[in-house]
């Protein structure tokens, strides 16, 4: 008898296990968490105390947000929680937490929370970047209350994000027993879950180029007389049809402003181009990739196929700086997913129209939701303008290092050293910026010294020979090969070649620390005090 009853217990046991028993995704049990506060001031973060619970984060999205995210006890049952919190009276707070979270395709997940607000408070659970719904958190009444949602993965990874939008002095949204369980199969999903890679995921091959209208027509014919006339326009056989799929991505994405584009007013357009837009980053990013235009959900892929990217870039002129910068990324599940000729390179695109080629090739399987084609433009203000846009699908037809690719050759014409401009250089180099100099040696009574040996040492140019002083040559090692001994040489040849220094640190971003942990108030001043100190 006391097996079976013994049995009984077992089953009944776990017929009744809560849905977080399972693997929970979240880091959400705040008792477990250290003490962390992060404080925004008018939309910027001014201070941080203890270290974050990786890998969440908090950021304000109001620019005139005052308030503070935290680990701790919430003001009216001091249970222990993840607090966003209102610290001034402004009418709406729009302080944010958030993580990213890896998911597998095919899976369906339960998200279960308690929350809390007080006063007015009231929040939201977001899911940016997928076509999730939002959830309402609404209004509480200062008592702990749950909610769950059920739902389909959205591709490979998602971000939660937990907004509090508290109206009024001392409003919060508090937060705890976060949960995000894999509950098993979507009911859309196949039986089985195959080796992505050993499997055909994207459509067959359909060539289109005899359907290209407009310029497109023209790059049909370009690419079918180099022999690769069996590609597939991926988005429609014009321009315009890739432009209206672009997106602005990235952190800082809302310092950039996307405007279509007549390319026929700008100087030299390309015989044909009608499709155009333009990128204006109206205010700096701390990193190119914080602001970006791309596109997405493009076409699944197999392992080894090949899509070649077209495009007529220039720029359209710059308020900081005397390039522009353009960076192109292939965003997709796991390292190393795809290689793509030219993507490791900056690119300063010139006043001058000039036609971008980039071949890409995948090492791995992906859904079209898996990945994105972006386009980094932040860093400097800039402007930059883009033409007839293109992607092309050639599968496994063609070798992607047959395809045309940008060469980025940084030569010039009369580089070479015996080039004649050199000569005539020189030439005037002797006659403006040459002197004779006498000198007269004697002895203390006055006299002349004959044969006396004289030895002249330049101290100091009157020129002014500069470069950027990075804070990193004071911060210590940036990276694991780089010693303290290393720093040490850094400041010594610098002083050697040098005799003038630009402060990089000043920029506001580097000053408030926001460029990483190399730059910072303390390490500007350092090197500008070093700088001082060896004239």
């Amino acid at each position: 008898m006391r097996r079976p009853l013994h049995l009984v217990i077992v089953l009944f046991f776990l017929a009744t296990a809560p849905v977080h028993a399972a693997r929970n995704l979240l880091n959400g049990n705040p008792e477990s968490m250290k003490p962390w506060s992060v404080r925004f001031e008018n939309g910027k973060k001014v201070e941080q105390t203890g270290k974050q619970p990786n890998p969440w984060a908090a950021r304000s999205w109001d620019n005139s947000t005052t308030g503070v995210v935290t680990v701790g006890p919430d003001p009216i049952t001091n249970t222990a929680s993840l607090g966003i919190v209102n610290l001034e009276g402004k009418p709406a707070m729009m302080l944010q937490m958030w993580r990213p979270v890896k998911i597998k395709p095919n899976r369906r997940y339960a998200l279960k929370l308690a929350y809390l607000t007080n006063g007015a408070g009231r929040g939201v659970v977001k899911f940016p970047k997928t076509k999730l719904s939002d959830i309402a958190l609404p209004n509480s009444g200062g008592q702990w209350k749950t909610i769950e949602k059920t739902f389909d993965a959205p591709g490979t990874e998602m971000r939660l994000e937990y907004h509090n939008f508290g109206k009024g002095e001392g409003q919060g949204l508090y937060l705890k027993d976060l949960f995000l369980i894999d509950v098993g199969l979507s009911k859309s999903a196949p039986q089985a879950e195959p080796d992505p890679n050993s499997m055909d995921r994207a459509a067959p091959l359909k060539p289109n180029f005899d359907q290209a209208t407009g310029y497109y027509k023209t790059l049909a014919d370009q690419l079918t007389t180099k022999g690769f006339g069996n590609g597939e326009f991926m988005f429609g056989t014009n321009g315009q049809a890739v432009i209206d799929r672009v997106r602005k991505f990235g952190a800082q994405h809302d310092r950039m402003k996307l405007r279509p584009l007549d390319p026929t007013t700008t100087p030299d357009a390309p015989e044909g181009v009608t499709a155009a837009f333009e990128i204006d980053v109206v205010r700096s990013t701390a990193h190119p990739w914080s602001a970006n235009w791309g596109l997405r959900n493009i076409r699944n892929v197999n392992k080894g196929d090949v899509m070649l990217v077209s495009m007529w870039v220039r720029s359209g002129g710059s308020r900081e700086a005397n390039t522009v910068s353009l960076w192109l990324n292939v965003k997709g599940p796991g390292k190393k997913f795809s290689h793509v000729r030219g993507k490791n390179v900056k690119l300063a695109p010139a006043p001058d129209w000039v036609q971008y080629w980039f071949p890409i090739r995948f090492n791995r399987a992906a859904m079209a939701d898996q990945w994105s084609l972006e386009f980094f433009c932040g860093g400097p203000t800039q402007v930059l303008q883009f033409a007839e846009p293109a992607v092309i699908y050639y599968g496994k037809t063609v070798n992607d290092s047959a395809l045309p690719t940008t060469k980025f050759v940084y030569d010039y014409e009369g580089r070479a050293s015996d080039a004649p401009w050199r000569k005539t250089a020189a030439e005037r180099i002797k006659k403006h910026r040459k002197a004779n100099m006498e000198i007269e040696v004697v002895d203390a009574a006055g006299q002349p010294v004959p044969g006396a040996q004289v030895k002249v040492e330049m101290t100091r140019h009157a020129f002014k020979f500069g470069c950027v002083l990075h804070p990193a040559a004071w911060s210590g090692p940036t990276r694991k090969k780089y010693t303290p001994q290393d720093a040490v040489r850094s400041r010594e040849t610098f002083f050697e070649l040098f005799n003038t220094a630009t402060i990089g640190g000043y920029k506001w971003e580097a000053w408030r620390g926001m460029w990483g942990k190399h730059h910072n108030a303390q390490k500007t001043l350092a090197a500008t005090r070093w700088a001082d100190e060896n004239g």
